[in-house]
């Protein structure tokens, strides 16, 4: 059976909301708390690693949520919803690099 171009579009668009949501539940799980020695999480931050797993842990949740429009799309008029799911990511991916950016700045 083929998935219509519209339902793979909203089958996209819930694809990266349910990503969003399973960061927020992340979140909040091991929310404990912030002190002066943790970003977030009660998690040591000191490690580079860690940081960018936390800090794509938080942009999951704050920036996926604003694409599933521009995602349906591209999904649609590319034919192929691997695009989509690739442009969400490349998407999370660059915000990632603009928090490894800043973690080198601090």
């Amino acid at each position: 059976m083929q998935i219509g171009v519209a339902s793979r579009g909203a089958w996209l668009s819930a694809g990266v909301l349910a990503v969003a949501a399973a960061a927020w539940a992340i979140l909040l799980a091991r929310d404990s708390g912030m002190d002066d020695e943790s970003m977030a999480m009660g998690v040591e931050l000191k490690h580079a690693g860690v940081w960018l797993l936390a800090w794509a842990t938080m942009m999951a949740p704050m920036m996926l949520p604003s694409t599933p429009p521009l995602v349906a799309l591209f999904g649609r008029r590319s034919g192929h919803a691997a695009d989509g799911v690739l442009l969400a990511a490349g998407y999370l991916t660059v915000w990632t690099a603009v928090g490894a950016a800043a973690y080198t700045l601090e």
